[in-house]
C-alpha cells in the first residue's frame, strides 16, 4: 500500500536521525521574585519601594486609618499558630510583574530603569547576580543564596537546606553547588564561603595565587597555622620555617570577614520594625505601623479601566503589593513573637541570658523553610526594654552547661567579655584562666573555643594586655580602655 499525503502539501523528509523530543521545563512566576524581594527587603529600601509604586500606581494609596496610629495594638499574632506563607498566592494570577526577559534569563526593568545602585552588602550581590547570564530556576538558587548570607558574608545554610528551600521545584545540591561557585566569583572576594578556609582560599585564587604555599598551608595545615607552629609546617610542606612564616604573614592580610567591608557604619541610626511591650509581666510584640506605613487598593475606579490594559494591570500590581505587604508584616510578627518567647533570659540578665536559638528552631516551630526566616530577619529591628537589635542578634547556636544544658554561644562571649572587664590589669587572664571561670559558672568550653570567642571579641591575648597597660600611663590618651567594655 503507498504512502497518501495531503493535497497540495508537501511534506518534509524525515531523516534517519531524526527523533521526537518531549522536554518538560518549570519556569518560575517572576512575581514570585518581587514578592520575596519584598519580605527581603530592610525598612529604608522598602519604604522607598512604596513611595514609587504609589507614585506610579492610581490603583495604590496609603492606609491613612492605620497610619495615624502610633502602633499597630492589634497586631499581636498567636506564635504558636503557623504562618501561612505562600509567595506563589500572593502573587496574583491577574497581575503584571513588571518585568520581561532579556538574553538568556537575565532580567530587567520594563521601564528601562538601570540596576538601583547598591546600599548593603546583599543589594550588592543581588546587583551583580543580575548581571550574569542565568536561567530563571538558576536565578532563583542564587537568590536563595544570598538570602542566607551573613553579614560577615559567610553562606549560614546547608547546601542541602537551600535547595530544599528554593522557590523552584526539584532543585538538586549538584545545581546549588553550581551557582553557589558563581556567587563565590562576586565581589567581595571570599564572600558566600561556608568556613574560614574556604573564605581565604578564595580571596587567593582571585588574587591568581590559588596554587601558592599560602594556599596550601589553608588546605593542609590549617591547626598547625592557627598554632603558629612554623617548624612542623616547614617538615610537613617541604619548605623552609622562613617561608612558612612569609606565606603566614600573607594568609594574616586576607580578609576573615569580607562581608563587612559594605557594612554601613557611618549612620548606626536604625527605625525598628517592631517594638516589645510589657504589662503586667506578659510581653507582646507589636508593629510600628507608623514606621512601615501599610498601603491599601483605591476604592474608586477609573472609566473604561476594565478594558484598559494598563489600568487593569495597574489594579493587579497594586493587589499584588498590599497582599504581599500584609504577607510581610504578619511574618515578622509570628518570627518576633517566637524570639520573645524565647529569649525570656535576655530581657532580665541582658545578653548573658540569652539562649540558643537557630532560625531552623524558629522555622519549625512556624512551620516555614529555613531560609525563610534567614530572609525575613535580614536587615529587620527590634525596639526592646534593653535596647534596640537587629532580630539577627537572637540567633546564636549553643555550647554545652550544666547538667547537659546548653548555653548560648553570644552569652559565653558576654561572660568572656565580663570576666576581663574586671581582671588584675597587672594580671590578666589567660584563655586557661578564662576558661576555669566559665567552668565555675557551669559553662563548659574547650580553652580553644575561649580563644576564638575572645578574638571575635576583638580582645587582644594576655600576654598583649599586660604590655597594653604598662607600669604607669603617662595621659589621657594612654588610660587602660579593654576592647568590648563591660556588658
Amino acid at each position: 500500500m503507498g504512502s497518501q499525503g495531503i493535497p497540495g502539501q508537501r511534506l518534509p523528509a524525515l531523516g534517519a536521525a531524526a527523533a521526537l523530543e518531549q522536554r518538560q521545563e518549570l519556569r518560575t512566576d517572576p512575581r514570585l521574585y518581587q514578592a520575596m524581594e519584598l519580605m527581603y527587603l530592610p525598612l529604608p529600601a522598602l519604604q522607598a519601594r512604596i513611595e514609587d509604586e504609589i507614585l506610579t500606581n492610581p490603583y495604590l494609596q496609603w492606609d491613612d486609618d492605620v497610619r495615624d496610629q502610633p502602633d499597630d495594638q492589634g497586631d499581636q499574632p498567636d506564635a504558636r499558630e503557623p504562618v501561612e506563607f505562600d509567595w506563589r498566592e500572593a502573587a496574583l494570577v491577574d497581575t503584571d510583574s513588571g518585568w520581561y526577559e532579556e538574553g538568556a534569563g537575565r532580567s530587567l526593568p520594563s521601564d528601562g530603569s538601570p540596576v538601583p545602585d547598591a546600599d548593603d552588602l546583599w543589594d550588592r550581590l543581588r546587583q551583580q547576580l543580575a548581571l550574569i547570564r542565568l536561567g530563571e530556576r538558576q536565578r532563583a538558587i542564587g537568590e536563595e543564596i544570598i538570602g542566607n548570607i551573613n553579614s560577615e558574608g559567610y553562606l549560614t545554610c546547608a547546601v542541602a537546606e537551600i535547595a530544599a528551600g528554593a522557590p523552584v521545584e526539584g532543585v538538586t545540591e549538584k545545581e546549588v553547588e553550581t551557582v553557589l561557585r558563581e556567587v563565590q566569583q562576586f565581589d567581595p572576594a571570599g564572600v558566600a564561603a561556608r568556613n574560614l578556609q574556604e573564605c581565604l582560599l578564595i580571596q587567593l585564587r582571585e588574587q591568581g595565587r590559588a596554587a601558592s604555599l599560602a594556599a596550601r598551608i589553608l588546605r593542609d595545615g590549617l591547626e598547625a597555622l592557627a598554632r603558629r607552629d612554623w617548624t612542623s609546617l616547614a617538615n610537613k610542606l617541604g619548605v623552609s620555617a622562613a617561608e612558612v612564616e612569609a606565606a603566614a604573614d600573607e594568609i594574616s592580610r586576607l580578609d576573615p570577614r569580607p562581608g563587612l567591608v559594605h557594612a554601613d557604619l557611618g549612620d548606626s541610626y536604625v527605625t525598628p520594625e517592631l517594638r516589645v511591650t510589657e504589662e503586667d509581666g506578659v510581653r507582646s510584640v507589636v508593629y510600628s505601623s507608623w514606621a512601615a506605613p501599610r498601603v491599601r487598593v483605591a476604592a474608586h475606579g477609573y472609566p473604561g479601566d476594565t478594558a484598559n490594559k494598563s489600568l487593569s494591570e495597574a489594579r493587579g500590581r497594586a493587589r499584588w503589593l498590599v497582599r504581599a505587604m500584609e504577607q510581610r508584616r504578619m511574618t515578622l510578627l509570628q518570627i518576633a513573637g517566637v524570639i520573645v518567647e524565647k529569649q525570656r533570659g535576655f530581657f532580665e540578665k541582658g545578653e548573658i541570658g540569652l539562649a540558643p536559638l537557630t532560625r531552623r528552631e524558629v522555622a519549625h516551630r512556624l512551620g516555614v523553610n529555613e531560609s525563610t526566616v534567614s530572609r525575613a530577619v535580614h536587615g529587620k529591628y527590634i525596639e526592646t526594654p534593653r535596647g534596640t537589635r537587629p532580630l539577627q542578634f537572637f540567633f546564636s547556636a549553643g555550647v554545652p552547661g550544666e547538667g547537659g544544658s546548653a548555653v548560648s554561644a553570644t552569652a559565653v562571649r558576654a561572660r568572656i567579655r565580663a570576666l576581663i572587664a574586671r581582671e588584675d590589669p597587672a594580671v590578666p587572664l589567660s584563655d586557661a584562666s578564662i576558661q576555669e571561670n566559665l567552668e565555675e559558672e557551669g559553662v563548659k568550653v574547650a580553652r580553644r573555643t575561649v580563644a576564638k570567642y575572645r578574638s571575635e571579641l576583638r580582645i587582644p591575648p594576655a600576654r598583649e594586655r599586660r604590655r597594653a597597660v604598662g607600669p604607669a600611663p603617662r595621659g589621657p590618651a594612654e588610660k587602660n580602655s579593654l576592647p568590648g567594655g563591660s556588658p
